[in-house]
């Protein structure tokens, strides 16, 4: 079968497996989830040891091949160093239409991440039921309720149009897209240098036509933009209490919720 087509099909595959175990507790938490991940994980293994040769050579160094590895757990992680040096990915050049880039320390060379729509799908199937369940769904305190659809949202960060290469924005960019309301905004803003500020008169703006209406907010962004944002909060004397029912998303760590997630890590297989 061509490796395209392959792959494509272990990629349906894959989502319909983050789709059922979603809307599904009892499945998610059933010995039959825990075999299928172990399968899919074992098949996408597969997929990048015959399509990679970065990837192939070090895996056989340590004497693991599809044939030799029979649980997931034992598959080799490659080193986050490695993706700095080469193009860890399965995708060809022409093939590869997205690429996202860690931030990485100053003076140091990036991290990249190869996609395309098919990678990028995994991406949305993982995010999405997710978000939806653990930061929109989530009571916050007694008494507590859901927050509606569209939501409010307010991100610290960069909008994806001014970070096109930040994995964590284009998340947050797919999040504003499917749950936003009309009105939800990106109030990070980028330098000559490329690093990320706050816009802090948009952000306060924001917050203050939410306390002013009542209507709660979820607030999105890093733990470095929280900070920054009591730091200027605090040098303007500015404070804000947020409407009942507002949320604190930082990063992946959700406020007032015990998040269970599935994360693949999807090297580009595809």
């Amino acid at each position: 079968m061509n490796e395209c087509r392959r792959s494509g099909d272990y990629a349906a595959r894959l989502r319909d497996f983050i789709r059922r175990c979603s809307q599904c507790e009892t499945y998610r938490e059933h010995r039959d989830a825990d075999l299928e991940f172990d399968r899919l994980a074992l098949e996408l293994f597969g997929l990048q040891f015959a399509g990679n040769r970065v990837y192939r050579d070090f895996c056989r160094e340590r004497g693991a091949t599809p044939e030799t590895v029979t649980d997931w757990r034992s598959i080799p992680a490659m080193p986050t160093s490695a993706f700095k040096e080469w193009d860890l990915t399965c995708l060809t050049v022409v093939e590869r239409t997205l690429v996202f880039y860690s931030s990485g320390t100053t003076g140091s060379r990036a991290s990249r991440h190869f996609h395309n729509a098919s990678s990028l799908s995994i991406y949305e199937a993982s995010l999405l039921p997710w978000f939806e369940a653990n930061v929109l769904s989530v009571t916050a305190g007694p008494g507590g309720t859901a927050l509606p659809t569209p939501a409010h949202l307010l991100s610290l960060t960069p909008s994806p149009a001014l970070a096109p290469h930040s994995s964590l924005v284009y998340m947050l960019g797919v999040v504003h897209r499917v749950f936003g309301a009309s009105d939800s905004i990106f109030t990070g803003r980028v330098d000559s240098r490329g690093d990320w500020f706050i816009d802090l008169e948009r952000t306060v703006a924001f917050l203050d036509h939410a306390t002013t209406g009542g209507w709660p907010v979820v607030l999105l962004g890093t733990a470095f933009s929280f900070v920054h944002l009591a730091d200027q909060l605090a040098e303007g004397g500015l404070c804000f209490r947020l409407p009942e029912g507002s949320r604190v998303n930082c990063s992946n760590r959700v406020k007032w919720s015990s998040t269970r997630s599935w994360w693949v890590n999807w090297h580009a297989a595809t």
